[in-house]
């Protein structure tokens, strides 16, 4: 499993549907895979052009990094 504090743990839980999938995830590179097409995907992670984040999105977007520093940067093991 990855390593993933409360705070985004819950956003997770709270905002995308599959949240299990990142959750439960094996590696982090699948987890950050996962959450990454949702990020992409979802139409409340933007701006009304399509071209910048939106609240959600920033918001979505600092889960991510924290997954990937908590994973990957912090955890020599796993890089």
């Amino acid at each position: 499993m990855i390593i993933i504090n409360d705070k985004n743990k819950k956003f997770v839980k709270n905002h995308i549907p599959k949240a299990d999938e990142i959750l439960n995830s094996a590696s982090a590179r699948d987890a950050l895979v996962a959450f990454s097409d949702w990020l992409a995907m979802n139409p409340d992670c933007w701006d009304e052009n399509g071209y910048d984040y939106s609240d959600l999105g920033r918001q979505a977007q600092k889960v991510y990094d924290d997954i990937l520093y908590d994973n990957v940067y912090a955890n020599k093991s796993n890089a």
